[in-house]
């Protein structure tokens, strides 16, 4: 049977078109790894709603690089279900895998481990817990390829790839079509006539409205000179091709390779690839597979592999991923139905990207996965509009139309293959790895406790850390300036050390002070700030009858109860009451001379704040030292003179006795040292009113002395303290 293929070539045409905006939305981030190196590859919704993640890894089944698959619940945002890795002692390597009705999933990719030589198809089906029911391989002598499954109409299995012709020495595209047990019903090799050295590889299958198939295949090679890239063939549900075109380029300079292809609701195809500038390609086909439009993006420039690139149909518009070249950030493109980009979205890593695969989930989030080269992968799950706060970084693009206004086609023949094969059993090996989920969601960092370091009396801001230090390589500490929500950055702290900051041009005693936090990834991107915390500013001030005034404004950051009130002499203290977290004021109706220290305490209602690295756990947050030395004064037992008042006490410079009482004539006012010595007398005489006496005692060194009051009626003795 020959088939005709229609070689199209397209001569570009180029104009600029719109400027996309950016928004977000708050969801997730995993990634997943271990001692190895992983490289996602597809991704899967199960039956149950969760996700299955697939790739390859070294040496975890029997060697060589095995296929490896992770069972996440809840659509990604749940637990780590299962892991398991299959192969043999040879190299495998995933394409792609699909659910079937019984919950269980059909794999296929390549195989180095079994067959006869080179490499072969692999496929292998397990069950829902990822246990292996069937194993199969397919193909010759030479290397092949199996690219892509998809579920019939008839509830059988249509599979695609390449298959090497020994013949020909090329790489036909085969069709194959197997049940639920992997039995061969029927397969089908194509080739190009009297072509020597074309690849041809089917890369993707979909459904199409008419109960038919589309295929996409990559090719290399030429074609009466023509470069051929991409070939696109319908094919009925019994293989026989409907038609089949070659898409080519004028220009050796606008070349492009497609590598997914959607349909479009109200008819024909969406494709999507790249140029050989490394730009973005989308191009629009017909019902027949003929051009439409076609258009690039000049500074989106995905990677080089054009596999990486995919398009899925998001209703009214399409969704596609590809990977940044430049930056190594996966992107997360949205278009309309005429490949207008409205706007695009990219997500840090912590190493460059290189693969991407994405879905659309039944709750109508999306899934996107994504390798970090040389490293872990990480899954993505973003909103029905595709955005997260998780690591997401704002860009624009701007986007190049090619106008395909003249496009010529030439035919050729497509010829069934003398290769023939059918899947034959082998044994596959699974293992169970150890593979290592955490949740690197680049979001704000925030702050534990902003508290007093009562050693140096400076404020402390105090976090734990949320990722290690292969993540972050620093973090950044922010204080608001005299304008309210300004922010200065006032330092910094390397991942590896404790995460605690000293801010030692703080002045606690003096005002309350606000504070932000961010992290800096390895990759030197900078989460937005954390949210705000405030530090206890405590004041105290003399009240009616010598009661001691606190007041304090509220800590901001948290949620808390209450307000403990302690009182001390500086290295001891003492709960004297509690308020609720409404109240900012306390009075201390009962002050002494001895302790004279107060302090404001906020306990963690949710246990301690851990610094990283550090034995010492934060269970409070306190404000500073405020003392009320100078403002009490003595009256000490007043039930004999209660109309004496002797103040300040402790005192610095000068002790005062004041008295309205008009009930002596006479009073001696002296002071001793502790060893008995005189260092003030004063007799005053004729009271007959109130009087204010001054004992001068700048000169006095400081210590304890006795204040000695004598009248006719008894003598009285205080104890006073010199500072």
């Amino acid at each position: 049977m020959k088939i005709k293929i229609n070689l199209f070539k397209i001569t570009l045409i180029l104009s600029v078109i719109s400027s996309p905006l950016l928004i977000k939305a708050q969801l997730s981030n995993k990634v997943f790894g271990g001692s190895q190196m992983y490289a996602a590859q597809a991704i899967v919704e199960t039956q149950d709603g969760g996700l299955l993640l697939g790739g390859y890894t070294p040496g975890f089944a029997s060697g060589g690089f095995d296929i490896y698959v992770i069972k996440i619940a809840d659509q990604g945002n749940g637990d780590t279900l299962w892991t398991k890795a299959y192969g043999g002692t040879g190299y495998e390597r995933l394409s792609n895998f699909i659910q079937t009705p019984d919950s269980g999933t059909i794999f296929i990719g390549t195989t180095t481990s079994f067959g006869a030589n080179g490499q072969d198809v692999y496929m292998f089906k397990t069950d829902s817990l990822g246990n292996v029911l069937w194993s199969k391989i397919y193909g010759g002598m030479g290397n092949d390829f199996g690219g892509d499954i998809i579920e019939m109409y008839d509830s059988n299995y249509l599979i695609t790839g390449g298959l090497h012709n020994s013949v020909t020495n090329n790489t036909d595209l085969f069709l194959s079509k197997i049940n639920g047990n992997g039995d061969t019903l029927w397969a089908k090799n194509y080739e190009i006539q009297n072509q020597n050295n074309m690849i041809i590889k089917g890369k993707k299958i979909i459904h199409t409205s008419d109960s038919n198939y589309i295929v996409l295949a990559t090719a290399q090679g030429a074609y009466l000179g023509a470069p051929i890239n991409t070939i696109i063939s319908k094919f009925d549900n019994n293989g026989n091709e409907l038609w089949t075109n070659a898409y080519v380029n004028s220009n050796i300079n606008t070349e492009a390779w497609f590598s997914d292809i959607t349909p479009v609701n109200n008819g024909g195809y969406m494709m999507v690839g790249l140029n050989n500038y490394f730009e973005l390609a989308i191009m629009k086909i017909d019902e027949l597979g003929v051009i439409e439009w076609n258009k690039t993006s000049v500074d989106i420039e995905p990677m080089t592999d054009s596999t990486y690139i995919q398009i899925i149909n998001d209703g009214e518009d399409f969704i596609i991923s590809a990977v940044d070249m430049q930056y190594g950030y996966p992107l997360f493109i949205k278009s309309d139905t005429l490949g207008n980009i409205s706007w695009i979205n990219s997500f840090n890593l912590v190493y460059p990207g290189n693969q991407v695969s994405i879905i659309k989930n039944s709750n109508q989030n999306y899934s996107m996965l994504t390798t970090e080269i040389m490293s872990d992968f990480s899954l993505f799950v973003l909103d029905s509009l595709g955005n997260s706060d998780c690591n997401q970084i704002n860009r624009d693009t701007n986007v190049v139309v090619n106008n395909s206004t003249n496009i010529v086609f030439n035919s050729f023949t497509f010829q069934n293959s003398s290769i023939t094969s059918n899947f034959s059993n082998v044994s596959t090996v699974s293992t169970n790895p150890n593979i290592v989920s955490n949740y690197p969601c680049f979001v704000p960092q925030e702050i534990c406790i902003v508290t007093t370091d009562t050693l140096l009396s400076k404020n402390m801001v105090v976090w734990e850390k949320q990722f290690s230090s292969q993540v972050i390589s620093q973090y950044n500490i922010y204080r608001e300036t005299s304008t309210l929500g300004v922010y200065n950055l006032i330092g910094s702290v390397d991942a590896d050390s404790l995460s605690e900051f000293i801010d030692t041009s703080s002045v606690p005693a003096q005002n309350a002070e606000r504070y932000k936090i961010s992290q800096v990834s390895k990759g030197n991107i900078e989460s937005e700030l954390g949210s705000p915390h405030k530090t206890i500013h405590l004041t105290v001030n003399l009240g009616l009858q010598q009661q001691i005034n606190l007041i304090w404004n509220h800590y901001e950051g948290l949620s808390f109860s209450t307000y403990n009130i302690w009182r001390g002499n500086g290295t001891q203290f003492n709960l004297i009451g509690s308020v609720n977290s409404s109240n900012s004021s306390f009075t201390d109706v009962s002050p002494t001379f001895t302790d004279s220290i107060y302090l404001i305490e906020v306990v963690l209602p949710s246990g301690s704040c851990i610094s990283s690295k550090s034995s010492t756990t934060y269970n409070s947050i306190i404000s500073n030292k405020a003392s009320s030395a100078g403002l009490i004064i003595s009256v000490e037992e007043l039930s004999m003179f209660n109309n004496y008042m002797v103040y300040p006490n402790p005192s610095k410079d000068v002790l005062f006795v004041e008295s309205n009482s008009n009930d002596h004539n006479t009073l001696t006012v002296s002071l001793t040292n502790v060893l008995g010595e005189e260092v003030f007398n004063n007799q005053l005489a004729g009271l007959s009113n109130s009087f204010r006496e001054k004992i001068d005692m700048s000169s006095l060194n400081k210590g304890m002395y006795i204040l000695s009051l004598s009248s006719e009626k008894e003598v009285k003795t205080y104890k006073i303290v010199k500072e």
